[in-house]
Parts: structure tokens; sequence; C-alpha cells
């Protein structure tokens, strides 16, 4: 994870701040495996049945994307939830 991204959670509340942790990973590893890919958010939008924008806000930890979304997203890709590790760069 990017060392000047900081979450706005107490920290007594670690479970949670590690949920953040895998999702802004996962968002992170979307965005790399799209711009490998030469897509654009649109391109991947339209392959995976989503709009520009839930791309848009998935890519920029401003939604918390679901399973399926997520899985719709990666599958367009070539990668699937089981291959994106919190802790990998893909």
């Amino acid at each position: 994870m990017d060392e000047d991204v900081d979450f706005v959670v107490p920290a007594r509340d670690a479970g949670l701040r590690s949920a953040c942790e895998v999702v802004w990973q996962l968002s992170a590893s979307l965005r790399a495996a799209r711009g490998r890919r030469g897509l654009s958010m649109s391109d991947l939008a339209a392959y995976a049945g989503v709009r520009r924008q839930t791309v848009s806000d998935i890519e920029n930890g401003k939604a918390w994307p679901d399973v399926a979304t997520m899985a719709r997203l990666l599958r367009q890709l070539g990668l699937d939830l089981s291959a994106v590790r919190p802790d990998s760069n893909e």
C-alpha cells in the first residue's frame, strides 16, 4: 500500500482498517491491470457491463465494490479475485 495513503479509521478498529487496505489494494490492482492492457475506463466498463463512473469510483477509492462487480471487472482483465492478493502488485 502507498505510504502516503492513510485511512480515517479509529486505531481500535483494526478489522475495518484491514478491510479498507484490502479494498484499496484491489482498486490499485484493477487500475494497474487496466493500464497494462491499454484499456480506458470506458472500455473496461463496457466489457464488464458497468458504468464508467463505477470503474472510476472504484479505482479512486471512492466506492466500496461488491464482490460480484469486482469479479466482473477483474475477469475482463484476465484476472480473478483469487489471483489478486492484498500484498501483491497485480
